[in-house]
């Protein structure tokens, strides 16, 4: 029997990136063997999580995230008995709530704000839908950034995202009146590959800087896809 489990709290402290990266790292780490699936979503102090798996593991589990000092003000939104899972393909995904469109947010709250403890469980369960209809990926804003840029229009002329395989690995895609562009390499490394990779750069130059000539580029790549993949 396999239940979904869907709780949100807020961070006890200022929440940083380290903060969600560890808590991230140690569901990687620990979730396959419990036949744990699930996603995080963050945005301010916010956490929402779901966790499917086993009545046993996911009670459990919620009973350590409970009792985990980062944490407070945790609160069940919803626990049922499911017939299949909604992210099975995912360890432990994660959405950082704050760069979506803020008219999602709109869509289910008051205000362009995560805030589950003022809402129902279903306007809940509803985002998490739509987030698991996109999949595992990542939009990029069409504003253009114009701080530091000469091009001053307000919009980009492409539309982009990056899908991470939760190796390391990810997937690049851009779409413009140029055509399709994809692209593939290591946009958020695991810390032990991202440790191979800098031993693998380091063995082949060194020094206070580094300038990596065209031709290098392939080299650098396969030392990558080595790095994420050793055993392959």
């Amino acid at each position: 029997m396999i239940v979904r489990c869907v709780y949100a709290s807020r961070a006890a402290t200022s929440l940083t990136p380290a903060m969600v990266e560890d808590i991230l790292d140690k569901s990687r780490s620990h979730n396959p063997a419990s036949g744990i699936t699930g996603i995080l979503c963050y945005s301010g102090d916010v956490f929402i999580q779901v966790l499917e798996g086993g009545r046993d593991v996911v009670c459990e589990l919620y009973n350590t995230i409970v009792r985990d000092g980062r944490h407070s003000n945790v609160r069940i939104l919803a626990f049922e008995e499911i017939r299949e899972r909604k992210f099975c393909n995912w360890t432990m995904g994660h959405v950082d709530l704050s760069k979506v469109n803020p008219g999602l947010l709109l869509k289910y709250h008051e205000k362009a704000v995560l805030n589950p403890f003022a809402c129902s469980s279903d306007a809940t369960m509803a985002l998490l839908d739509e987030l698991a209809d996109y999949g595992p990926f990542q939009v990029f804003r069409p504003y253009r950034d114009v701080r530091f840029s000469k091009d001053k229009t307000p919009y980009k002329t492409n539309a982009a995202a990056v899908i991470p395989r939760g190796d390391g690995a990810s997937t690049y895609l851009s779409l413009s009146a140029e055509g399709l562009h994809v692209g593939g390499g290591g946009y958020h490394l695991e810390r032990e590959q991202l440790a191979r990779f800098r031993t693998a750069i380091d063995a082949e130059r060194s020094g206070d800087r580094c300038c990596i000539e065209r031709e290098d580029w392939p080299l650098l790549v396969r030392r990558l896809l080595v790095c994420c993949h050793p055993d392959d």
